[in-house]
């Protein structure tokens, strides 16, 4: 597989729209030309599988006059439906929040794109629907009219989707979609449009169709041959089978749900810290949970906070507190350092300023977008934040944290690690709660990334402007989390 304009600037608009392609040298330059006239931003992926015709070629010169083109060219033809899953999944890596997808043979006009972007404004899925419309199917062949209808009822006899399932003029916006719904779909032929319909179906995701008219191929010939006809109906049946004796296969677990979906948005943390600053609850594992933490705050973090701080700053220097929470650890700090306390929460504010009379300034914003100047601050500490993000976005922050701190300042993060006797300690009272006490609640947010080892973290904060001064796992602090310290280079991140 080959990638013409790897070097570009990915995303710079929201959009992609894709199209597979298959022997279209007649029709992609006038497709292309057709959606870039359109009044919308966006970005051009074609998907072509080695077209003997030189469709390849065609695209690959446009690449070199249109940086919003771009060409995947692939080693033969390889189906319609991993095509598909290849634009989708180029989609996800290069950042884009919407991908449009329909065919090259002005089947589907392009000009419905704009119609079909308004609809996804409050949908996750647009697709399209040729039988809403009596003129929906009314230029097509006689067969090719019966098949497609044929399809359409044995799909809602054996699955029940109802959709119009089988076509491809679709708007999907991925960044409300679990990529993981498209890694289980196993069709690389026609069956992925109702396959993976169905499955964005089941997973609860917000579907609408735009009903449209759909006229006979406008040039050259269908690519659909009877061999595929006979695969489809047998993988339908298949998978039929699947959706009875295998139906948890098909379902996207709550876990990858979370991990995919939790986007530690403003209003998951007010929910987080609203349930936090309610009275105390009958439940008695909450109680304890609650204890524990305070005396694990009080007794462990807060000593090795004000022995860090105090090694690496002096009286005076203003710190960042990024992700502040309820700042029930800088009580000892205030006093002596100038604090920029900051959260995206307004609940976890609330909670600060009740635990702080002190002089400490208090800015609501996002670690992402830090409300100060470049080389403002003298260093930013953080505890128990990071790991609440993927690796892209812990990347984000650490660019940010260097944007704003001058140039021998420090960073100060707590992280826990998966070895850490805290982290272990909270799955065994998860399991008590789930298995003894039959109670499925979590009693802290989830924690994808988990520091791992010290080469892992000292090559994260080289990548991102960090010289790696420090690395604490010790008796000190029970074991429990790791004590990372980074300076920053001087060298130019963001």
């Amino acid at each position: 597989m080959k990638i013409n304009n790897k070097k570009k600037i990915r995303a710079r608009h929201d959009l992609l729209v894709m199209l597979a392609t298959y022997n279209e040298k007649n029709n992609i330059t006038r497709m292309v030309n057709s959606i870039s006239s359109l009044p919308i931003d966006c970005d051009i992926l074609v998907v072509d599988d080695n077209s003997p015709d030189g469709t390849g070629k065609i695209v690959a010169d446009m690449t070199k006059r249109s940086k919003r083109i771009n060409l995947i060219s692939r080693r033969g033809k390889l189906g319609v439906g991993s095509a598909h899953i290849e634009g989708i999944k180029y989609g996800y890596k290069n950042k884009y929040k919407k991908v449009l997808t329909l065919d090259c043979d002005f089947s589907h006009d392009p000009k419905l794109i704009p119609d079909i972007l308004k609809l996804g404004k409050e949908f996750d899925i647009v697709t399209t629907n040729r039988f809403k419309k009596k003129e929906g199917l009314e230029t097509w062949a006689i067969h090719r009219k019966l098949l497609t209808k044929v399809a359409r009822f044995l799909i809602y006899l054996f699955l029940g989707t109802p959709y119009d399932s089988t076509g491809a003029y679709r708007l999907y916006n991925i960044h409300k979609i679990d990529i993981e719904v498209f890694k289980k779909i196993k069709s690389v032929s026609y069956s992925f449009f109702w396959e993976s319909m169905y499955l964005l179906w089941k997973n609860n995701f917000s579907i609408t169709e735009k009903a449209i008219a759909l006229p006979a191929r406008t040039y050259g010939s269908s690519k659909m041959k009877i061999k595929d006809i006979f695969s489809s109906l047998f993988f339908l049946f298949s998978f039929f089978l699947k959706t009875i004796f295998l139906s948890k296969s098909i379902k996207v677990t709550n876990k990858e749900k979370y991990l995919n979906n939790r986007k530690n948005s403003e209003i998951e943390w007010d929910k987080y810290w609203s349930l936090k600053n309610k009275k105390k609850s009958e439940e008695h594992s909450s109680h304890f949970y609650d204890m524990i933490a305070n005396i694990y705050r009080k007794y462990l973090i807060r000593p090795n906070l004000d022995r860090y701080i105090n090694k690496y700053f002096l009286p005076g220097s203003t710190l960042i507190h990024a992700g502040c929470g309820s700042g029930e650890v800088d009580t000892n700090i205030v006093n002596k350092m100038k604090i920029k306390a900051v959260d995206i929460s307004r609940q976890a504010l609330e909670v600060y300023k009740k635990n702080h009379n002190k002089n400490v300034e208090i800015k609501k914003a996002s670690i992402f977008k830090l409300p100060f100047k470049d080389n403002e601050v003298d260093g930013i500490y953080n505890l128990g934040v990071m790991e609440h993000f993927s690796k892209e976005e812990i990347e984000k922050i650490l660019i940010e944290f260097n944007r704003v701190t001058k140039k021998g300042g420090k960073i100060i993060l707590f992280w826990p690690p998966v070895f850490g006797l805290s982290v272990i300690a909270l799955h065994i009272i998860h399991f008590f709660m789930k298995y003894i006490l039959k109670n499925n609640n979590k009693l802290h947010p989830e924690e994808p990334n988990k520091i791992k080892n010290k080469k892992a973290a000292f090559n994260l904060l080289q990548k991102n402007g960090f010289i790696p001064k420090e690395w604490s796992f010790s008796i000190k602090d029970l074991f429990t989390y790791v004590i990372l310290v980074g300076e920053k280079s001087g060298n130019k991140k963001g």
